[in-house]
């Protein structure tokens, strides 16, 4: 039985290709199926995956002209077997135990999603560090597996809205007609969003067993101002699926969208792009995707003092807005940064005392176990004269002389006790 079908779109991966499928092929969940879809790529990626096909039965290779990698996905997916489906992308890499935990923990609560940490991967510095927000535990409720309407507030934001940190449920996924995107950026938001949004059993495990790559130039992710309404439309999309059902969590929606919606204004390039994006989202977008003015409270803080800015402003505005409140943050971010290292730098010297402090007492320890050693030394030798006395006392009363001179005592002894 196929345990896990594992979903690899490919696009000019050839730089990192051979790393990502070294760390699937050596999974030590060895019930998988590895389902590589060539996107079109003009460079060796296809040779590679030929190579490897050889090498490792387990691995299917279809072909497509560049669709994106959402049409992949999905061929992929339309071809997967196995119980629960993986979506990984061909420039990440994985830990070689994550697929059994995953698929382990999935099945300990019968889940439609299982969702897990990961790592970020910066390739200009060969380092990793751990990345919080692909999975924050203080959104997870203790209710293990739990969904949309045991976490109606958080039941979007525990996580982020890519693909490749989840493993979901293959008959679940069919159930609910769900595919991928075809667009050219983030085709795997709707897809997420909606399996995680209708999911009756949703469970984490709390590891971070992927490795995300970024500062990449390349491959099949593109620049958002190629198509700026792209994430508008698909956010969009998405409460429009939602809305279907029964349990559609409003407020969770609101706070994620319009969390998305601020980092794609942080991050376009072209004013151009920039002012269509807000154009559509005062005339449609922000009323579809269920962000409007509210009570406070109703949004996180940064995300309240954005919306009313999102209605009223001019793109000239919002941008002046959006560039001050992010100074504002970092300034108020490399503040607390020298507070943390100042306080650091105390805790630093402060441990540099203890450790003198440490250094003597464990001299003085030493001395004292030294002398100690030299007591019980002394103690030793005097046990021993006592013992070598008493033998001497006992051999004296056990002599003839001994015991002749005390009976000749015995007289004396009793006339001197009369006298007296």
């Amino acid at each position: 039985m196929v345990k896990v079908s594992v979903i690899v779109p490919v696009y000019n991966g050839e730089k990192h290709l051979e790393e990502c499928l070294d760390s699937i092929c050596g999974q030590t969940l060895k019930e998988i199926e590895i389902l590589c879809v060539d996107d079109g790529s003009t460079d060796s990626s296809y040779e590679i995956l030929k190579r490897y096909q050889e090498k490792d039965a387990r691995i299917h290779l279809f072909r497509q002209q560049n669709l994106y990698a959402g049409v992949a996905r999905n061929l992929g997916k339309s071809h997967a077997v196995g119980e629960y489906l993986a979506f990984w992308d061909c420039d990440d890499f994985f830990e070689l135990d994550a697929l059994e935990k995953l698929y382990d923990k999935a099945k300990s609560v019968d889940a439609d999603v299982c969702v897990c940490g990961g790592n970020r991967f910066f390739e200009s510095t060969g380092k990793i560090y751990p990345w919080p927000a692909y999975l924050l535990m203080k959104n997870v409720p203790e209710e293990d597996p739990f969904n949309r309407y045991t976490n109606p507030d958080h039941y979007l934001d525990f996580t982020n809205v890519a693909a490749w940190n989840k493993l979901f449920k293959r008959e679940y996924i069919e159930k609910i007609d769900l595919d991928f995107q075809n667009i050219r950026n983030g085709n795997d938001v709707y897809f997420t969003v909606n399996a995680i949004g209708l999911a009756d059993r949703i469970t984490v495990l709390n590891e971070r067993l992927i490795n995300y790559r970024v500062n990449q130039d390349s491959g099949l992710m593109c620049s958002q101002d190629k198509a700026p309404l792209a994430p508008i439309h698909t956010w969009v999309a998405a409460a429009e699926n939602l809305e279907k059902y029964d349990g559609f969590g409003e407020r969770a929606f609101a706070n994620q969208a319009l969390t998305i919606m601020i980092y794609m204004f942080e991050h376009f390039q072209s004013l151009d792009s920039f002012r269509q994006a807000l154009s559509a989202l005062q005339e449609y977008g922000l009323k579809k995707m269920h962000i409007f003015p509210r009570e406070e409270g109703y949004y996180s803080p940064w995300n309240e003092q954005c919306v009313c800015h999102l209605y009223e402003d001019t793109p000239e505005e919002f941008a002046v807005f959006l560039s001050y409140s992010i100074y504002a943050q970092k300034t108020i971010a490399n503040a607390r940064k020298q507070e943390l290292k100042t306080k650091n730098a105390k805790l630093a010297s402060e441990n540099r005392e203890l450790r003198r402090k440490n250094v003597k007492q464990k001299k003085r320890l030493r001395e004292m176990k030294k002398e100690l050693v030299e007591v019980r030394r002394e103690l030793e030798q005097t046990q021993r004269e006592k013992k070598k006395y008493q033998t001497q006392v006992e051999m004296i009363k056990e002599s003839w002389s001994y015991r002749a001179g005390k009976k000749i005592m015995w007289l004396p002894g009793k006339i001197r006790r009369i006298v007296e």
